[in-house]
């Protein structure tokens, strides 16, 4: 095997411009959760144009929704026919397994109307729009390593795949796909997602609870009469319930402090809330869907946290055939210690590149756990750019993407040997 060639920050911060550019027009492509077929198709044609790259569309179909760990989440394609995520190998001699990398293609809805339009700064680095930071930026990661790789046509012991997938944000069911897909175990994953420049050796689990009451509607005016009940009152109870769930939970895990979690916090977030349909009628129906955040604790914490917040809805008699929950998003754990090679490894890379290194624990779900339990290999999350995922000023600066491509490239070439 040939040996890689010397490389330095430079030969990445090159490819500036044409990083710029690929990310830029990858932002203003929309690609909502479950709608993000246009930049799948971009994102195809753009690493089909790099020389010795395989590139595949990876179609799903509607098998998926068989699968135990798919989720609904709040959107999902009805009919999967025709949506891709989007495979890029980069072919080695096959010594050694293969190394996963993974990026989203989708993004969120947009958080607020006063949502930036994509655009560059005014530093020529900065780019802004949804998605770019989680997790656009991180495709575009993969977009330069593998044109590193084929501009040097690097030689490697071991393929390197790039899972470019879909429906990550409503519970990972591109990367589900990819992994009950792929065709070798692989030696490694590493899971590109946005956060602040730390090496995410654990990342918590999260379950999304959907509770629908139902009320009798009337004129408002008439509402204190006992046959009439407003579907929005049973709503704000099964809310308090489910926040008292989440504080005992909170105060069992400070008895019981989970290792490298200590100093965190799980989230419960009412994220959606809708009732009624006409200001003058009480409600007949309400809803809301939250995140329940679930530390690593046991292999059932999921399932235990899940019980904690039936048994507390089902002990309200206030509540007693007015509300049904649901669980439509249900993402596992995963990680590895602190102290495994991969870390160890990953960090001294980061760390040679000009990132900081910095190892920590990610206090949100990503798709680690696919590779972790599904696939039975060891698993990190790493990304950068500001904390500022999901939030209307959303950006990242393309010099940090490609400081990440290096350091990838820093340790691929320290898992070959060289």
């Amino acid at each position: 095997m040939s040996k890689i060639p010397t490389f330095t920050a430079a030969d990445f911060q090159n490819m500036r411009a044409d990083l710029r550019d690929f990310l830029f027009r990858l932002t203003e492509i929309p690609s909502v959760a479950s709608d993000e077929s246009a930049a799948c198709e971009y994102t195809y044609q753009e690493f089909g144009k790099l020389s010795g790259v395989i590139v595949e569309k990876q179609f799903l179909d509607n098998s998926i929704m068989d699968d135990p760990y798919w989720c609904t989440g709040p959107y999902f394609a009805n009919d999967y026919t025709g949506h891709f995520n989007v495979i890029v190998t980069w072919k080695g001699s096959g010594e050694q397994p293969p190394i996963y990398a993974n990026a989203h293609i989708d993004t969120i809805m947009a958080c607020g109307p006063n949502l930036m339009p994509p655009h560059i700064g005014e530093d020529n680095d900065t780019i802004y729009g949804l998605g770019v930071h989680d997790d656009k930026g991180h495709v575009a990661v993969i977009y330069a390593l593998f044109k590193y790789m084929s501009e040097h046509n690097v030689q490697l012991p071991f393929d390197v795949i790039g899972h470019l997938v879909v429906e990550e944000e409503i519970g990972g069911n591109g990367s589900l796909w990819a992994v009950r897909h792929t065709t070798e175990k692989g030696q490694c994953a590493l899971m590109l997602d946005g956060n602040d420049g730390v090496l995410m050796h654990q990342c918590r689990g999260s379950f999304w609870p959907r509770i629908t009451c139902t009320g009798v509607s009337c004129h408002p005016g008439d509402r204190k009469s006992s046959q009439f009940a407003s579907a929005y009152d049973f709503l704000k109870k099964a809310i308090a319930d489910v926040e008292a769930a989440h504080a005992e939970y909170c105060a069992w895990l400070k008895e019981h402090p989970v290792k490298y979690f200590e100093d965190e916090v799980p989230p419960l977030n009412i994220g959606m809330i809708h009732a009624g349909n006409w200001p003058s009628t009480l409600p007949t129906e309400a809803f809301t869907q939250m995140v329940y955040g679930v530390f690593p604790s046991s292999s059932d914490a999921s399932a235990i946290e899940r019980r904690r917040v039936e048994d507390a809805l089902a002990a309200d008699p206030d509540l007693a055939g007015h509300y049904k929950v649901e669980f439509v998003f249900d993402v596992m754990s995963g990680g590895v210690e602190a102290d495994d090679p991969l870390v160890i490894d990953f960090q001294k890379a980061m760390i040679d590149a000009g990132l900081p290194g910095t190892v920590g624990v990610f206090n949100a779900a990503c798709d680690i756990g696919f590779y972790s339990h599904i696939l039975g290999i060891p698993a990190i999350n790493c990304g950068v750019g500001a904390k500022n995922a999901h939030s209307i000023h959303e950006s990242i600066q393309v010099s940090d993407v490609l400081k990440l491509a290096h350091a990838i490239m820093n340790f691929l070439k320290d898992r070959a040997g060289q």
